[in-house]
């Protein structure tokens, strides 16, 4: 196959149709797209707005695809939809996996959106070749690059810089997220950035592209390095290696300098004062337990896989089930650490979806890979470079879950490597009016879900200026708005609640302090149905229902928050001061012994509590 062909397309200057430049503006905005101070998850919401937005309008003016990808990419995108319906109607909580969790909304909505964001970008370059797609991939990441790298060097006009900064004195580390929310999440997705650019660099006939495909992957590969994201690392690591044993015939004397120069400029960083925190994390990260959390956390998901194995607990409903298998173990190392997610994409899809998730994901990444490796020596092909970026975002992901961006990035990928397997066009047919209605509908759908997500999030965010105003009358109108309009999913109950109990502690109007603390009250209750950590949930309102002297209801509340999450010491020790308030003092010293042996005596105030309740009940009984 000609280079022309295969990578730049028969029509490259060709206009581009609405739904092609849609799924551009996709690829570009979404790794981007931030709004602080305007929305309350300012670095979630716009993601999925944009995402489900994107993939609506680009469905709603779909006319039919220029090629055809690998038969085996329609089939796979088939039954992973199939697999992700099935597992959102079992769930544990449907309305968490039809919307997602507030952290990462990647909920069925949103991997449905994806998965026709992937179908419609590989006909696309399976008809008119995969240079427009590569170029749109190398760009995207570059300005979320830049700014993660700005951050590492203290410059941040948007976010505050004490949300990634940890330690103090002369061991401070940065872990810059830019505009993905977490270090991790950043660098994994610049890790499909990097590879990307190479494929641009290595396929492009235009000079100017090549060059900036090169600065494309340096940018990538340097943030990648300062964010001090080791999983991601080891996929950069891991992916240059075997892209350079590959071609390692093909390797010039400019090639091998510009590497050894990089290379060099990044050990002159690492011992330069520049580098002190980038040195700083590399010691942090040996003096932390091999693995940290995630060798027990991969043991206790495992533990947890076996209840779940056919059609899992469903999406985004983790950080709810978890706790129920966590081991006594892990809750020592972590004892007051709520685990979002097992850190392996693999493991997120046994457990969202069952064993045909998991295995529908290692497919995808197979097939694709395997399509790589057929167009291997074709001259001028990026079949190399994207095989070899699939691979290092599959090592990347052994260490951390998918997101809305890298999700969106992964999909990219495999889009692209079906693409390069390309079967003949049938006769076009005119659409069928059911496939296009449903099509219409589905896009309906899409949009709807995204405004009522824009518009609760809009009013959530009034409703945190408005409380930390003072203002409780606009506060609780704000968050009415924010009821009316949330979509399944979307749940900021028990947030509301604690901001409405500091507001009570705060406030000097007598009035509003018993306004606001029988509203918190409220929403204490309706969180302990819908939160994402019903843990947390009971807890807090055990606290309320103290708080006002209701000893049956804060028993009953912690009761159900150490049923929801055994191996957390916190709700034994409360049960244990209010059991020793009452005057129960041997099921006091139950419930203090059990908040010893799950926190394992580290935290001398637990031991005190037991010792001080033991005290009298061992003692001996005086004679009359």
């Amino acid at each position: 196959m000609s280079r022309d062909v295969l990578v730049t397309g028969v029509n490259l200057r060709r206009t581009l149709k609405a739904e092609e430049l849609t799924l551009c503006l996709v690829a570009l905005l979404v790794p981007a797209a931030i709004l602080p101070e305007i929305l309350f998850f300012y670095d979630v919401t716009p993601k999925a707005v944009v995402l489900l937005a994107g993939a609506a309008v680009s469905l709603w003016f779909f006319s039919g695809p220029p090629g055809n990808p690998a038969p085996w990419l329609e089939r796979l995108l088939g039954a992973q939809a199939a697999s992700l319906i099935l597992s959102a109607m079992l769930s544990q909580n449907m309305a968490l996996s039809l919307g997602g969790s507030n952290w990462r909304r990647t909920g069925l909505v949103t991997h449905i959106s994806i998965i026709i964001i992937c179908l419609l970008v590989s006909r696309a370059a399976a008809g008119a070749g995969l240079l427009p797609w590569l170029r749109v991939a190398a760009v995207a990441g570059f300005g979320p690059a830049l700014y993660g790298i700005a951050q590492y060097f203290g410059w941040d006009p948007w976010l505050p810089p004490a949300a990634y900064h940890s330690g103090e004195g002369s061991r401070v580390i940065v872990r810059p997220p830019s505009t993905l929310g977490h270090a991790i999440y950043f660098a994994n997705y610049l890790v499909g950035t990097a590879f990307c650019g190479v494929a641009v660099a290595m396929a492009d006939r235009s000079g100017r592209w090549r060059r900036w495909g090169c600065v494309s992957a340096g940018v990538a590969a340097m943030a990648i390095l300062l964010s001090g994201t080791r999983g991601a690392l080891a996929g950069l690591l891991a992916g240059a290696a075997l892209l350079a044993l590959l071609l390692r015939r093909q390797f010039t004397r400019r090639v091998l300098a510009v590497t050894v120069a990089g290379v060099a400029g990044f050990i002159a960083l690492l011992f330069s004062p520049a580098g002190e925190k980038l040195r700083n994390r590399v010691l942090w990260a040996f003096e932390e337990p091999p693995g940290g959390a995630r060798l027990l956390l991969w043991r206790d998901t495992l533990h947890m896989a076996r209840r779940y194995w056919l059609h899992g607990a469903g999406l985004e409903v983790y950080s709810a089930v978890f706790p129920q298998f966590q081991s006594v173990a892990l809750g020592r190392q972590y004892s007051d650490f709520y685990h979002e997610s097992p850190h392996n994409a693999f493991l997120d899809a046994l457990i969202s979806q069952g064993l045909p998730g998991s295995a529908i994901l290692a497919l995808l990444a197979a097939f694709a890979l395997r399509a790589a490796w057929r167009r291997r020596r074709e001259p001028f092909s990026p079949a190399l470079p994207l095989g070899t970026g699939l691979l290092a975002l599959v090592v990347a992901h052994l260490f951390a879950c998918f997101t809305i961006p890298t999700l969106l990035g992964f999909y990219w990928v495999v889009a692209l490597l079906a693409a390069l397997e390309p079967v003949a066009v049938p006769a076009r047919r005119p659409a069928r009016r059911l496939l296009r209605a449903a099509g219409h509908a589905l896009a309906a759908g899409m949009l709807l879900f995204a405004v009522r997500l824009a518009l609760a999030d809009r009013a959530l965010a009034m409703t945190q200026n408005r409380l930390s105003a003072g203002q409780l009358a606009e506060a609780l109108e704000a968050y009415d708005r924010h009821l009316r309009w949330r979509p399944p999913g979307m749940d900021a109950e028990l947030w509301y609640s604690r901001s409405l109990l500091m507001l009570a502690q705060s406030s000097s109007d007598w009035m509003q302090r018993m306004q606001a603390f029988t509203e918190a009250l409220r929403a204490a209750r309706r969180a302990t149905v819908a939160s994402e950590q019903p843990a947390n949930a009971w807890y807090n309102l055990a606290m309320l229902e103290s708080a006002r002297n209701h000893a049956p209801a804060a028993e009953s509340a912690l009761r159900a928050a150490a049923a929801a999450a055994p191996a957390w010491y916190k709700p034994h020790w409360m049960l244990a001061r209010l059991y020793q308030h009452l005057g129960r003092l041997e099921e006091a010293e139950v419930e203090a012994a059990a908040a010893v042996r799950l926190y394992g005596g580290r935290e001398p105030e637990v031991a005190a509590t037991w010792k001080e309740i033991r005290a009298p009940l061992s003692s001996p009984t005086p004679r009359n």
